[in-house]
Parts: structure tokens; C-alpha cells; sequence
């Protein structure tokens, strides 16, 4: 704890001393969880940025970031020994780029070093940001990615510009709790799990190059992508008996090889938007073995995904009336971290926003998202999740808001597996 206000203090320093080139916020999120038997939690952000422009054709982007919560999860003496039960404290370096405009041509401009960069049209998800991993273990806040050391090559031509996106070393997805359930697939078995990572530089490398068109009002784009998956599948299970009448599993998982390839548009006509995904995907490698020869049925060939070829879409707008009324609205076909078509779900999202007072009051009171698990049984197979949300900004730099989380889903619903964060939040926002 002492190491923490050491960092913030030096952070602060740092502020006051080059405050005209540092902005950011801290954030503080406080949640009840109203149907965990009113536990609560405090979540605690500072995102400060530094940027630095030294000429006309050389800038410097640095951000940092701290983060801090404190579960309140002790119900017994044995909750005191878990580390995990008290804070947990983290300081990274998010991004740390250099920008060279019109070098090595002029035609040309060069990023190099730790960032993230979204390929996709969709507001918050969409299935087409996949050049970064995605940071789930915060699963209410479902915009952060994983920041990657990468080297982005922007040209310009006379009909189109082309991106070339190239990431040396393999990065996976941050899972929140519970997102791999192995009881869902192995019964009640216990499971001993191990992971097999990519062994070099080239197995670890990403490729994705990006063509980008502007037509009118309309921005295209088409791009090619040759990575790994970001959460892990399984490449190996062996069943291995304890007892007659009890065994364990030992499972091992990879990432293996992807192909995406996908297009997208997105434009505006006043104060309506438009805007659309489609990615298509092709898994390397579709198939895993059971080891079942303890038992007497030897080695099962078997599948996660019955075809290696996958499509994700989705398609949304949104419309601004006299700058007081929002109303937005995405569908979405399969959400991120998800493989093969029939293990895709439907995700209706819908956001709403209305200002008062000359936008010192922002109520939203129908933001909701609703997953469709099979299209056949609609109103009792899938999930919802409710967010009304209401945000005071007292001051230019300071707001505070309130909102209420109800997450509900059945089997095979990924709300299901969040269900228990339903909570009142109360948020409070620094900028500076």
C-alpha cells in the first residue's frame, strides 16, 4: 500500500512540473453487489497521458496507468490469509509510442512501439477489433484492450490508403472469472489445465494489413489479418482414473493459427450515423483428442468447431435530436473471443442518452443489451443486461455518476457467467 501512494505521489510531481503537456482523469468506481448478500467492492483508475510533439514531423505519446480495488470478500479468518481478498495494486505503462510523420517517405507515416489499434466500425464491440487482446476482467467495462509493442505503417495514395500492421510477440486475453467452464464441458471432473504457448518469434508475430477508401460520406475499409487466437482452445485431453469410480482430466490448451479477412463502412448524414462489420475467419487447426485409453476407448478425435471457416457481423446506427436526444443501436452476430459459427450467439444493444440543464445532466434510462442464444426459443434461451445510468457534471473537470447493473441469462448465455456482478456503482471522475 505504501509502494501505491509512493507512485501516485510521483505521479502528481511529475504533473505539476510538465502540466501543460499531461492530461487524464482518476476514477473512482464504488459497487453493491445487491444479490451477492450486499458485498461491495471499490475499483480505483488514474489514466494519465503525456504527449509530447518536438517538430513538426516527430511526436511522443506516453500514458500511464494505475489501478487499484479492494473486495470486500471476508466472511471467515480463513478469508484473511488471501492476498487476493485484499488490494491488489498495479501500475503499467499503457502506451509508449513514437510518431514519424512522413518518414521513411513522404507518403508515409511511421508509429513504433507499445499501442492498440481497431480495425473495426462498432460502437464499444465489435468483431473486427482484433488486432489487440481484449482486457475482460473487469467484464462491466467492456472497452479495454490489451496495448501491444507493434510497428504501424500508414500510407497514402492518390485512390486508397494502406495500413500495415505487424506485432512481434504474442499476446492473449485478460479472462475474467469464470469465462472457461470446464464443469460445462467435462461434468464434474476435477481438471488440471496447462497452456501451450507459441515458442519463437515467428509463431508469435501478428500480420494484418488494412486498404481504406473514403467515397462520399462513407468511409470503407477491407483488411487481411493472420494471428493466433486471443483465448485459449484446447488441444489435448487425457482421462486419467484416481479410483474405479473417480479420475481427473489433464487439459491442454493453445492458440492456434487464424486468418480473418473483413470489411467495413461507416458514415454520417446529419445527425444520423451508419456504420457495419463483417469479418470472416479461418481456424488452422478445428480439431482436439480425447485420451480415453484408461478406460477402454482409446484415442477420440473430436472438434470445438464443426467448420474452420466462422463469420462475425454486426450493423448499427445511431441519431442525435437537437443535440439533446441519443439513441444508438448495434446488432451484433458473435461477440469477441468466441470460435465457430454454431457457438456464436446474437446481441442486441441498445444506448440512450438525454441531456439537461445545458448537459450538466446526462439521464440514460433504457441502456440495455440482450443476447439471443438460439433464434427458436427467443424469449427463453439468452440473457439481458439492464444499465440505467444517470451522470451529474458539477463542475468543467469533476462529474459523479450513479447507475444499476441487472445481468440475467440461461445455459449457453455469456451473461450467464456474469450474472453475479449485478450492482448499484456510484462513479466518480477527475479529468485534468
Amino acid at each position: 500500500m505504501k509502494k501505491f501512494f509512493l507512485i501516485l505521489i510521483i505521479l502528481l510531481g511529475v504533473l505539476t512540473i510538465f502540466a501543460s503537456d499531461i492530461s487524464g482523469k482518476i476514477e473512482n468506481d464504488f459497487r453493491l453487489f445487491v444479490f451477492e448478500k450486499n458485498i461491495f467492492m471499490d475499483k480505483f483508475y488514474v489514466d494519465m497521458e503525456y504527449k509530447k510533439n518536438f517538430n513538426e514531423k516527430f511526436d511522443f505519446n506516453l500514458c500511464l496507468q494505475i489501478e487499484s480495488d479492494y473486495p470486500f470478500f471476508i466472511k471467515n479468518i480463513e478469508d484473511m490469509t488471501e492476498k487476493e481478498n485484499f488490494y491488489k495494486n498495479l501500475f503499467k505503462i499503457y502506451e509508449a509510442k513514437i510518431f514519424l510523420k512522413k518518414f521513411p517517405f513522404d507518403f508515409v507515416d511511421l508509429t513504433l512501439g507499445k499501442t492498440f489499434y481497431n480495425l473495426g466500425k462498432g460502437f464499444v464491440v465489435s468483431p473486427s477489433d482484433i488486432v489487440n487482446s481484449d482486457d475482460l476482467s473487469d467484464p462491466l467495462r467492456m472497452d479495454k484492450k490489451v496495448t501491444n509493442f507493434m510497428v504501424l505503417l500508414e500510407s497514402y495514395f492518390k485512390f486508397f490508403d494502406l495500413n500495415i500492421i505487424y506485432t512481434p510477440f504474442f499476446t492473449p486475453s485478460i479472462l475474467p472469472d469464470g469465462y472457461i467452464d470446464f464443469k460445462d464441458y467435462m461434468g464434474n471432473l476435477n481438471i488440471k489445465d496447462s497452456i501451450i504457448l507459441p515458442e519463437n518469434i515467428f509463431q508469435n508475430s501478428d500480420f494484418f494489413v488494412e486498404f481504406l477508401k473514403d467515397i462520399n460520406n462513407f468511409q470503407t475499409s477491407f483488411f487481411y489479418g493472420y494471428s493466433r487466437t486471443k483465448t485459449p482452445l484446447p488441444s489435448n485431453i487425457k482421462l486419467e482414473m484416481v479410483t474405479p469410480f473417480s479420475g481427473f482430466g489433464d487439459v491442454k490448451f493453445n492458440f492456434p493459427r487464424i486468418s480473418s479477412f473483413g470489411l467495413g463502412f461507416s458514415g454520417a448524414f446529419g445527425d444520423f450515423s451508419l456504420w457495419s462489420d463483417f469479418v470472416g475467419n479461418f481456424l488452422n487447426e478445428n480439431r482436439f483428442k480425447i485420451d480415453l485409453t484408461e478406460i477402454g476407448r482409446g484415442v477420440v478425435d473430436t472438434f470445438f468447431a464443426k467448420e474452420k471457416i466462422f463469420f462475425n457481423f454486426l450493423l448499427g446506427f445511431d441519431f442525435n435530436i437537437s443535440g439533446k436526444y441519443y439513441f444508438m443501436t448495434q446488432y451484433v452476430h458473435g461477440i469477441r473471443g468466441t470460435y465457430g459459427e454454431e457457438n456464436l450467439n446474437d446481441y442486441l444493444f441498445f444506448n440512450s442518452r438525454i441531456s439537461f440543464l445545458n448537459e450538466k445532466i446526462f439521464v440514460e434510462p433504457f441502456n440495455f443489451a440482450y443476447e439471443i442464444v438460439d433464434w427458436k426459443e427467443i424469449k427463453s434461451q439468452g440473457g439481458i443486461l439492464f444499465n440505467p445510468k444517470i451522470t451529474l457534471n458539477l463542475m468543467d473537470d469533476f462529474s459523479i455518476g450513479f447507475s444499476f447493473f441487472y445481468i440475467k441469462g440461461t445455459s449457453g448465455s455469456y451473461f450467464k457467467k456474469i450474472e453475479k456482478l449485478s450492482c448499484f456503482e456510484l462513479t466518480t471522475k477527475v479529468f485534468f
